[in-house]
């Protein structure tokens, strides 16, 4: 089998999350990030990470806002890093009843909680990302504060956030995703927790309905992009949650996506990562 050619971007950065944000909005295909802690066989200089992408053959270089120094750009057609993130995927807490992990790690349930498995394959969303655990401990309080029977969950991914939702209650979820592989993961991920008759759909086109909560956790320019049909998919009285943000996009987002007949009931932050709840007027 011929191998396919890929560029491997590499470079040292104090905003590896940011820097990471820049890169997958450029194209990147994946982005693995290291630091002292996850990765200790190389020196990375005191307080900064190592930021890895890979491109297409035919990407030219982005180009990268965040301050950064050491950049490379090369030629790779070792095709190891699209299952070496597995050796990194580890059970992690995600809300105070969630906890995420792999199929072929052991790990109980916090009490009186749930335990979800996810084999995430070339989908995005394993717990481990600030996104992902923002968005589900905000899910977790508006089902306690707002009792939602049904969410829609765009850029969906793995199935995380949708699979976490019908465990902890809200009883009908279509999650939505551009990505074929993607929606095929979900499935499948929804079956192997058991909650695939909750979720009732994973699919790449949006349906003309309108939902109690609204959950989209992508990247801030995407997010601007569907702003008429995040809109327009919140039932009246329901919530719109945002994230995906980098903290130095996230004033500006605000402006540009909080229309006047919309308001911000709530702001959430974890690390370099931002997200918003919005409200109808």
């Amino acid at each position: 089998m011929t191998q396919q050619s890929w560029f491997r971007l590499e470079l040292f950065t104090e905003r590896p999350n940011s820097v990471a944000a820049e890169l997958f909005e450029a194209g990147a295909l994946g982005v693995e990030t290291q630091d002292m802690e996850t990765f200790e066989a190389d020196p990375i200089p005191d307080g900064y990470a190592r930021v890895i992408a890979f491109f297409e053959a035919d990407k030219e270089a982005p180009v990268i806002n965040t301050p950064h120094n050491s950049m490379v750009y090369q030629a790779y057609n070792d095709l190891s890093w699209q299952e070496s993130w597995k050796r990194f995927f580890r059970p992690i807490v995600v809300s105070d009843r969630i906890i995420v992990g792999p199929p072929w790690e052991d790990f109980e349930a916090p009490k009186n909680g749930f335990k979800i498995e996810i084999e995430p394959g070339m989908a995005f969303g394993t717990g481990t990302h600030e996104t992902t655990q923002l968005c589900g401990r905000i899910i977790e309080e508006l089902i306690v504060e707002q009792r939602p029977d049904e969410m829609l969950d765009v850029g969906c991914g793995s199935g995380i956030l949708s699979i976490a939702a019908a465990k902890l209650g809200i009883q009908e979820i279509f999650g939505i995703d551009n990505d074929e592989t993607a929606v095929a993961v979900a499935i499948e991920n929804a079956r192997l927790n058991g909650v695939d008759e909750k979720v009732l759909n994973f699919s790449t086109e949006w349906e003309d309905k309108k939902y109690d909560l609204v959950v989209a956790n992508i990247l801030a320019h995407i997010l601007q992009s569907l702003k008429p049909q995040l809109y327009a998919a919140v039932a009246e009285k329901g919530r719109l949650v945002l994230s995906g943000i980098t903290d130095v996009q996230f004033d500006p987002f605000l402006e540009k996506f909080v229309s006047e007949d919309w308001e911000i009931v709530e702001k959430h932050a974890l690390g370099e990562w931002r997200a918003v709840v919005l409200k109808s007027k």
